[in-house]
């Protein structure tokens, strides 16, 4: 663990100096609390099967700096798991992974496996129109303190994806709201609790 905090105290420091992490500017007030939230909120990325696809691309076309994506159509959490992971620290970390995977024992220990090996400030998980595997993906949810999106609040005409992408990067950034912006988040996570 202090190795963990000399990194993130690293990082903290170069950001500092150079006003940014990676490519994404950010400003450092004094008043913010804990190292790990002084770092840049407007990163994001979106991991997932074609569910992240949509809702990258929705992301892509609503916002002109957008979410980096590792997604692919079809992706199931043993690809997923294989994927490499972009190197960079990102304050939201979007998960549409479980759709194309059976509902076992497997895959609650392979959905733990890839939420242990995210560092990031939050993790959403999307929880597909299967209420089985809903269910699963919110108990490893709320095992780490993530927040969920419900996408079965969404329309659909396939029981897998919504009809409209824009909806859901609508609720996950409104407009006028910056992406990092704490009051955008919890307004969507209360109303997703409902």
């Amino acid at each position: 663990m202090p190795t963990c905090r000399r990194l993130l105290h690293t990082l903290w420091q170069w950001k500092t100096k150079q006003g940014r992490v990676g490519s994404k500017f950010c400003t450092v007030r004094q008043s913010q609390s804990p190292l790990y939230t002084r770092m840049c909120m407007f990163a994001c990325l979106v991991i997932g099967d074609s569910i992240g696809v949509g809702l990258s691309g929705a992301i892509n076309n609503r916002y002109a700096s957008g979410c980096d994506s590792v997604v692919e159509a079809g992706a199931t959490i043993d690809q997923i798991l294989a994927w490499r992971k972009p190197a960079r620290l990102y304050g939201t970390t979007v998960l549409a992974v479980g759709s194309n995977d059976q509902p076992s024992r497997q895959l609650t220990l392979k959905l733990t496996r890839l939420r242990q090996n995210i560092a990031t400030k939050r993790v959403i998980w999307m929880l597909p129109y299967s209420r089985e595997r809903a269910y699963l993906i919110n108990s490893i949810a709320v095992t780490f303190g993530d927040d969920t999106l419900d996408i079965a609040r969404f329309r659909t005409s396939d029981r897998v994806h919504p009809i409209s992408y824009d909806e859901i990067a609508a609720v996950l950034l409104p407009r006028g709201q910056p992406r990092g912006s704490r009051k955008s988040t919890v307004e969507w996570s209360q109303r997703s609790r409902r």
